[in-house]
């Protein structure tokens, strides 16, 4: 029917929409976009406004970005081999080696331990 296409949960699942679209509740005749972060009409289109909409350059540039974005992220959390992590210590920078502490010194640190009657 003319300009009353509705929301396909189907789209949830399908390999190339489910990283993205999203439902919008209060409207089911509009779909969400998460990498866009707007709204888009099905309109009288279906399933073709969600495919234009994949095609749009709005859509593939922030797509690249977003995936560019979270890839330096999860890299972000690994140092390269060798180099030292910042932490900070009670020992002067003169105690320190040049490199980083050798691999047979250990860092120790109190763990706590709780009694069965101890109240958490």
């Amino acid at each position: 029917m003319p300009g009353n296409c509705h929301f396909n949960d189907a789209w949830l699942e399908h390999p190339v929409y489910r990283e993205w679209i999203m439902k919008v509740s209060s409207n089911p005749s509009t779909a969400k976009c998460a990498v866009c972060m707007c709204n888009f009409s099905l309109g009288n289109m279906d399933e073709a406004a969600v495919k234009s909409h994949v095609k749009s350059e709005k859509h593939k540039t922030k797509l690249v970005k977003q995936r560019g974005s979270s890839t330096l992220t999860i890299k972000s959390f690994f140092k390269p081999k060798g180099e030292c992590p910042s932490v900070s210590t009670t020992q002067s920078a003169d105690a320190m080696p040049s490199t980083c502490a050798s691999s047979t010194s250990k860092v120790t640190y109190p763990i706590p331990v709780a009694a069965r009657e101890d109240t958490l």
